[in-house]
């Protein structure tokens, strides 16, 4: 039996099935994590929920043998950025807890366990108070579960957390390699090394950690040697925590209040310059800052702000212009004439919310290529504009055309938006190129020059013949050669009118929809609500 220090002992938290609840969320469709779900990259399925394991679903299997096998499986394509910054959530929750933890991957950490072992008064209860915190503090971790074993290297406690249920699982100290032993090979982390071993007749870890160290080098290699030593409890690997940088910071403090959002913005340039050489310095850049603003009454203003790519001095200073101009229209500095804002700030700070190593954002610091150019041109246009001036969209499901789309100010997170279906009543694609923003008045007639009418039943009074299309230009008539529909949407009248696609205040729960194409091969996407029709959309 090996017996380790009890000074290196790990602890892994894991988050099963994170990947799949987080993309689920991502779409609005967490719910949809209770039941059989699985996270699709590209064809094949690379994370399961544990119903769809017990289903027969498994990682690396193929779509479409995934949906016969589990005909009723939620499949989501995955979210990575959505797992991620869920994640660090859950290791701020942690480190409220345990001063040390490094990110495996969304969804795991590892926490050195001798330090918070004896602050707690032994590693169970150490254990339990970290799952606790993350439990109580996220539900998306509770939709996943929480699960935390102990050991003395990483190999065996990522093992042992998967056995793991409400209670810790504490692997003794010593005694790795007599947990490990019956586990099967298809634990090592090398799908095609864990089949070759099945072959020649090597079903547990326990039998391939009794191979001579010889034979193993000669016939897998170094790699091979790495993973005998593992399941032999000889991992030496060790946590890594990641660094807070609590120590960076701009702060800026004026006896005299400062009344005019361009000093404010004056003032922070310099020091935003060093706040980010100081981040490169340490070999990373913020993602995301959280700046705060105190007036002279005492209102604080705290926002985090989020950037596509990182911060720079520019896009830092450029926040906290924005930030003034949001807390002068709240209330906070009552804007009078000439941009002068009454009250005046007398404390800024800006702090690093969310870093990333500086290597994966080489070109965004340095720039290169056209995506480079195109983020510093919105970003000067944003600058220009307002916060507010430059959106991004989202697309999701929806029954009508302006539900499926949600937009927030370029540089924030993209919003979550409700799921692919089922919608009934849904357009089928492709969507019209041009939505109005305000729904054009219309006729539709017959061919005797009869207005068309939609009973309750959706049926048409005639086929569609000529369109006549309102505008501030006048009317324009079109003659249709062809038409689709309908596609009808029914609700009731306590449901959401714009969800359900019914224009407010028109007092009718249904409206029908067409698609017509005139002589000039133009589309046109038609509504009937109690009887008038009106245009939503073009496609041209």
């Amino acid at each position: 039996m090996m017996s380790r220090s009890p000074d290196g002992r790990v602890m892994v938290l894991w988050l099963p099935s994170w990947q799949v609840a987080t993309s689920l969320a991502a779409s609005g469709r967490l719910a949809e994590s209770a039941g059989p779900a699985a996270v699709l990259r590209g064809s094949r399925v690379s994370e399961v929920t544990a119903s769809a394991a017990h289903a027969g679903v498994d990682p690396g299997m193929r779509q479409r043998e995934a949906q016969s096998r589990c005909p009723e499986i939620v499949l989501v394509r995955a979210d990575d950025a959505a797992a991620s910054s869920m994640f660090d959530r859950v290791l701020e929750l942690v480190e409220q807890v345990v001063p040390r933890v490094e990110a495996i991957r969304p969804g795991s950490c590892l926490i050195p366990a001798y330090g918070p072992a004896r602050f707690y008064g032994g590693e169970a209860e150490a254990a339990r108070r970290v799952a606790a915190a993350v439990r109580d503090g996220s539900e998306m971790a509770q939709a996943c579960g929480v699960r935390v074993a102990i050991a003395d290297d990483v190999f065996t406690a990522g093992q042992a957390v998967r056995s793991a249920a409400e209670s810790p699982v504490i692997v003794e100290s010593g005694a790795s390699r007599s947990f490990l032993a019956p586990l099967p090979v298809e634990c090592l982390p090398d799908a095609e090394l864990a089949s070759l071993l099945r072959r020649l007749g090597v079903a547990t870890l326990g039998q391939f950690a009794d191979l001579d160290d010889a034979a193993v080098a000669a016939r897998f290699g170094e790699w091979g040697m790495l993973l005998h030593a593992r399941v032999r409890g000889a991992d030496a690997r060790r946590p890594v925590p990641r660094e807070r940088h609590e120590d960076i910071a701009l702060h800026l403090e004026w006896e005299d209040p400062v009344d005019r959002e361009d000093q404010v913005a004056f003032a922070a340039r310099a020091p935003a310059a060093e706040f980010t050489a100081a981040l490169l310095r340490r070999g990373v850049a913020a993602t995301a800052i959280r700046v705060s603003l105190v007036t002279e009454g005492g209102r604080q203003l705290d926002r985090v702000w989020n950037h596509p790519q990182c911060f720079d001095e520019v896009a830092i200073v450029d926040r906290v212009r924005w930030q003034v101009q949001a807390l002068a229209s709240s209330g906070g500095l009552p804007e009078a004439e000439d941009a002068v804002l009454s009250g005046g700030v007398v404390r800024l700070s800006v702090t690093p919310e969310r870093v990333e190593e500086a290597y994966r954002l080489e070109s965004p610091l340095f720039g290169s290529g056209v995506q480079e150019r195109v983020v510093r041109g919105l970003a000067r246009v944003q600058a220009l504009v307002g916060f507010d001036g430059v959106l991004q969209v989202r697309v999701g499901g929806g029954r009508s055309i302006r539900d499926r789309i949600r937009a927030v100010p370029w540089g924030e997170a993209l919003p979550a938006v409700p799921g692919d279906g089922p919608w009934p009543g849904r357009l089928p694609s492709p969507a019209p190129s041009i939505v109005y923003e305000h729904p054009l008045d219309a006729g539709v007639f017959d061919r005797a020059g009869r207005p068309v009418v939609v009973d309750a039943r959706g049926s048409l009074s005639a086929p569609i013949a000529c369109l006549a299309v309102s505008s501030p230009a006048g009317e324009r008539r079109h003659r249709i050669t062809s038409w689709a529909g309908p596609w009808p949407v029914l609700s009731s009248w306590w449901g959401d009118a714009v969800l359900s696609g019914v224009v407010p205040g028109s007092g009718s729960p249904r409206a029908d929809r067409f698609q017509c194409v005139d002589t000039d091969a133009v589309g046109w996407l038609v509504v009937c609500r109690a009887g008038r029709w009106q245009v939503e959309g073009r496609y041209d």
